[in-house]
């Protein structure tokens, strides 16, 4: 074949400026890089075999001309439980993806570990390598699994049963302790529930903690709604609640954490010769409705947190209850009803009512007046007293059923309640030797309970004892 001069020219000149055009359209050089939103993607701890949530990885161009990337590849391609999508194509290899000047790229993120044989947490890292210009760039992966037990489908605990701390429970739907049977948990155990799941107790219910290794019920996930400023272990109504039943009695709780469930503590209607609870050294916080709400139960509670509901903190409905140095509180920052958030509501309407409060810290985030309701009945005996308390109340209410008690209009100061960093996590520790309460408990009583919930003394220090859950 035979090309005449004319033709020749025009297709040299069609490669020169097709070249010309390839080069102005993308950078060509080492100096040029990508930029990232994070050099480490990391995850919060996962369960094994539970797909996490999905984490974005933004891809940055900072130049005036469109970069060619020659390949994005997750190195571990796939075996590690890594998993991308990148700009909507999933995969583990990806060769010349192209990002126009001042543009950015997603990449999604997701990983599902496998089980990895042990009680503890394992890490899995992976990398994800970008390939510009003869130069290389990876960001690092990583996430930390955690093995578990699971229960589904409504487990029954038709006998007497212990569950061991060696690795934790997550708990589906709900578990049920029947009639007649005992589900110990021993120290250290944890329980994970899932968005609506439930402990329901027909039976008796033992929960064994250490100061050192407490048992703990709280919600599955342990990743965050905002990073730094809001955890999921911190917003309420991640699980359902506890519910005891009036077949239930000879329930302790001591060194037990539960937090963050939509209902608390429920302890259907009873009586006090039948149902019983002890709760000694335990935290009971932030629920989207009443934490503790009792209908003519016996209860003894010591050295207790009881704070932050939407709810009522405390409501008592009949029963007889003695509450010893706990700190009862709500300082919630979700929204608490306005017409049915008490931090302490009691009322003999269903059944006698008799209440005793020592050495107890009661405070609430709503003006001195509004945080107790009170609802008489002439037909049934009705007695609650406080001796030794600090109260954020109005003296004169609560004259007749108080002694040496201290009425406050403003909250105390505490460790931490809702500042910018975990901005929802509260430490209801006093902050400051002027707090009330701190060397005004009655030492008679701190005698017979000598230490709070953290095992600190209250007989030993020089500003002892404290009222309150928290020796200063």
């Amino acid at each position: 074949m035979k090309l005449h001069l004319p033709v020749i020219l025009a297709i040299v000149g069609w490669a020169v400026v097709g070249c010309e055009g390839f080069e102005e359209k993308y950078a060509f050089g080492a100096g040029y890089r990508l930029s990232f939103s994070a050099d480490t993607l990391s995850f919060d701890t996962l369960f094994s075999n539970v797909a996490s949530t999905t984490r974005a990885l933004m891809v940055y161009n900072r130049y005036g001309r469109s970069l060619d990337i020659a390949s994005i590849r997750l190195e571990g391609a796939g075996r590690t439980g890594f998993r991308i999508n990148v700009d909507g194509r999933k995969g583990t290899h990806f060769e010349h993806v192209s990002l126009h000047s001042g543009d950015s790229l997603y990449i999604l993120v997701e990983v599902t570990l496998p089980p990895n044989d042990s009680p503890l947490p394992q890490l899995t890292a992976d990398q994800l390598s970008f390939a510009l210009n003869g130069q290389r760039q990876s960001i690092r992966l990583e996430a930390w699994g955690q093995d578990v037990t699971f229960f589904r489908g409504g487990y029954i605990f038709h006998s007497d049963t212990t569950l061991i701390a060696e690795r934790p429970f997550v708990v589906y739907d709900s578990l049920v302790v029947a009639t007649g049977a005992t589900l110990h948990l021993a120290a250290g155990t944890t329980l994970y529930l899932h968005d609506r799941a439930n402990l329901v107790v027909q039976g008796t219910l033992i929960a064994e903690g250490t100061a050192e290794a407490p048992v703990t019920l709280r919600g599955d996930r342990l990743d965050h709604v905002l990073d730094t400023v809001l955890h999921y272990d911190s917003e309420p109504a991640q699980w359902g609640g506890i519910t005891f039943h009036r077949t239930s009695s000879n329930n302790v709780l001591r060194h037990t954490l539960i937090r963050n469930s939509s209902s608390g503590l429920t302890f259907l209607s009873s009586s006090p010769e039948a149902s019983d609870l002890t709760l000694s050294h335990c935290q009971l916080t932030n629920t989207d409705g009443n934490l503790l709400d009792a209908v003519n139960w016996k209860m003894d509670i010591a050295d207790t947190e009881l704070t932050n509901a939407a709810g009522t903190v405390v409501r008592l409905v009949g029963g007889d209850y003695r509450f010893i140095h706990c700190t009862i509180a709500n300082h919630f920052l979700f929204g608490r009803n306005d017409t049915a958030s008490y931090v302490l509501a009691l009322s003999n309407k269903q059944a006698p009512l008799s209440v005793a409060f020592d050495n107890c810290l009661i405070d609430g985030s709503r003006s001195a007046g509004y945080e107790f309701s009170f609802e008489e009945s002439k037909g049934n005996f009705f007695d609650y007293r406080f001796d030794y308390c600090v109260i954020k109340a109005d003296a004169d209410s609560l004259s007749a059923h108080q002694s040496d008690c201290i009425f406050i209009t403003e909250s105390p100061l505490y460790r931490k309640r809702g500042r910018t960093e975990d901005k929802y996590t509260f430490d209801f520790r006093l902050d400051t030797l002027t707090a009330p309460g701190i060397g005004k408990a009655n030492p008679d009583i701190s005698a017979l309970y000598p230490v709070d919930r953290y095992g600190v003394s209250r007989l030993e220090g020089e500003h002892g004892p404290t009222i309150g859950a928290y020796e200063f």
